[in-house]
């Protein structure tokens, strides 16, 4: 009658032993992969400033106005950062991404881009008054000019209106998102706001 017999490769170590441990050793880096893959996907991108020459006030970039409020008309909370600069300003991709729809869709929006960036979520710039880049472009990179500053749509001077969406359409709040710090002083606004 034969016996089976394990062979000793080190001292101590069965061969059946060896096979478990390298099965181990594989479903170890499987998810050391999938773990640093899924930190990385969710890790916050820092964007660029959307616009070439902002106006700086006490060291931040002075803001328009920071929307979020509700409005009825939308049923929707609504999240917009407008920053107010030149007619002719050039406008900068936040992040890096693709050029989806370019042109009017809106009435109060006037001329806009929207870019899906890498990040996943969809830049939508409004107001504009030219566009650099075209519908389709895939190459859009972290501060590349994409427009120049208009008054195009419902405004009342030269600025830049910035949306950004998530996949589900919903408006994201995202001044945090920025490593430069904001003032928003509005017309008529005596008190000084900081945008943390």
């Amino acid at each position: 009658m034969n016996k089976k017999t394990n062979v000793v490769l080190v001292k101590g170590v069965k061969e059946s032993d060896l096979k478990i441990m390298r099965v181990c050793v594989f479903i170890g880096i499987i998810l050391a992969i999938i773990v640093g893959w899924s930190l990385s996907a969710t890790e916050t991108q820092t964007y660029s400033l959307p616009v070439k020459s902002p106006v700086w006030i006490e060291g931040r970039v002075w803001l328009s106005s920071w929307y979020y409020h509700f409005r009825p008309d939308h049923g929707k909370i609504y999240r917009a950062l407008n920053v107010p600069a030149q007619c002719g300003t050039e406008i900068l991709a936040m992040a890096p991404g693709e050029v989806t729809f370019t042109g009017t869709k809106y009435n109060g929006e006037g001329w806009m881009i929207e870019i899906l960036q890498a990040d996943g979520f969809k830049a939508r710039y409004s107001h504009l008054g030219d566009q650099l880049v075209l519908k389709g472009n895939k190459q859009i990179q972290k501060g590349q000019p994409i427009g120049l500053i208009g008054r195009t749509g419902s405004t009342t001077g030269c600025h830049l209106r910035v949306m950004l969406f998530d996949t589900e359409g919903n408006q994201v709040y995202f001044s945090d998102r920025f490593k430069e710090k904001f003032y928003i002083k509005a017309d008529g606004d005596l008190n000084k706001r900081w945008l943390e």
